[in-house]
């Protein structure tokens, strides 16, 4: 079966999505491509977490500036939160990269001096409780530690 167009593979065999970004899209982001893990090494798995992100994908690489992406991202990030903690790895994964992107936004935002918080005032509080249902939900499926035996 050929890969998506989208789907690529690390050397270490997890797979992340990739998309080449045009000329606007590259200015903005600051990268000439978009790379957003999907957190598995499992082909069928990845498809599906594939198909998963690409909708929130290309709705940040269609914003032509910062505002209109911090407009996608504010909608985003309510719309998580209203969800409440991902139910599943599967949308533990989506909500990780998409953590992620919110990050990488939120730098530019800061290193562009574009006052994202006087525009977005509800930005930091929903960033807030998205990143500490997404940290819940990890620490959920961490592995217990056992202390060695003495």
């Amino acid at each position: 079966m050929a890969r998506p167009s989208y789907l690529a593979r690390r050397g270490d065999g997890r797979y992340f999505l990739q998309i080449r970004l045009g000329k606007r899209a590259a200015k903005l982001f600051g990268l000439p491509l978009l790379r957003v893990s999907l957190r598995t090494g499992d082909f069928g798995e990845a498809m599906r977490r594939l198909v998963d992100n690409l909708g929130w994908v290309q709705e940040l690489i269609d914003a032509p500036d910062l505002e209109t992406l911090g407009t996608v991202l504010e909608a985003r990030l309510r719309g998580y939160v209203d969800d409440g903690s991902p139910a599943d790895e599967r949308s533990l994964a989506e909500r990780c990269a998409f953590e992620h992107e919110v990050r990488r936004f939120l730098t530019r935002a800061q290193e562009r001096g574009y006052a994202y918080p006087m525009r977005f005032p509800r930005m930091p509080s929903l960033w807030v409780d998205f990143v500490s249902q997404n940290k819940s939900r990890r620490n959920q499926h961490r592995p217990v530690e056992r202390s060695p035996l003495l």
